[in-house]
């Protein structure tokens, strides 16, 4: 994720396309619109969205930085992504991510970066404890 204090830049790779998100009040303005919910809600209820509201969320984001996703697309890469996989609730965490950074004060932005950098590290990062590198066996 690249840093800028003034305006969050994030490349978000959907359905194999990369999308360059810029933050701004633009993108902010359409967000809220598209889902008529205050961009706090949206933000700390991203893990939560219906899958219309992320399609409607993703196309407000990407439509407010200039570039182009019907809702249709942005549903069909969703399911394509497999709704209730892991690879969703990773994307889901690269959405939360931005829009955290995106809401934070300018100064606060980089130690907010940073964490969601060590917490997507965590969720990408399979767990090695002793019973999960163990076979499965029966009772």
């Amino acid at each position: 994720m690249t840093y800028e204090p003034a305006q969050p830049r994030y490349t978000l790779t959907l359905a194999g396309k990369s999308y360059d998100l810029i933050a701004t009040f633009g993108m902010i303005d359409a967000c809220e619109a598209a889902l008529n919910r205050s961009i706090i809600s949206i933000a700390s209820g991203v893990f939560e969205l219906p899958a219309r509201d992320m399609a409607k969320l993703l196309c407000a984001m990407i439509g407010a930085n200039g570039q182009k996703l019907s809702h249709q697309d942005a549903g069909f890469a969703l399911m394509d992504m497999g709704i209730g996989s892991s690879d969703y609730a990773a994307f889901c965490l690269e959405v939360y991510a931005f829009l955290s950074i995106a809401l934070a004060k300018p100064e606060a932005r980089e130690g907010i970066r940073e964490e969601m950098g060590k917490l997507k590290g965590k969720v990408s990062e399979p767990s090695r404890g002793t019973i999960t590198n163990d076979s499965a066996t029966a009772l």
